[in-house]
């Protein structure tokens, strides 16, 4: 994922934390890293957030994307995506962030650029989305 994460950033990243659990047979991974030209000291932190999920069920899966999909799909920025798993959709204000959240039968991943650096590239985010959603 780090490759990944220099892609969509396009600079180099550092993995800055992570971890699993697993809650009734649902799994979850998450991770951050964080683009090396961040400014810690000054709190201009430029950050990929990765989030994995694997349901059960695939019907739970899709009522997480419903929820997620709910909360953001009235604000500008919204766009359904087409292609990208089973569902999926990007949100942005531009010059802050970057979300997409993806599903696919019953597993549902969301990646999550903040603080976007002038490198950043969305067209990455997409293909670094559709790869990971591709190999679920």
């Amino acid at each position: 994922m780090q490759q990944e994460a220099g892609r969509i950033m396009g600079e180099g990243c550092t993995l800055k934390d992570s971890k699993s659990s697993q809650v009734n047979g649902e799994h979850r991974y998450e991770c951050r890293y964080i683009a090396n030209s961040s400014d810690t000291t000054a709190g201009k932190v430029t950050a990929l957030y990765y989030v994995f999920e694997s349901y059960g069920r695939e019907a739970d899966a899709h009522n997480t994307f419903d929820t997620f999909r709910t909360s953001n799909q009235n604000h500008p920025g919204f766009d359904l995506l087409a292609n990208l798993g089973d569902e999926a959709f990007l949100h942005t204000d531009k010059p802050n962030f970057y979300l997409i959240v993806a599903r696919r039968g019953n597993q549902l991943i969301r990646l999550k650029v903040s603080k976007i650096p002038p490198r950043t590239s969305l067209a990455e985010l997409k293909n670094v989305a559709n790869e990971l959603i591709r190999r679920m």
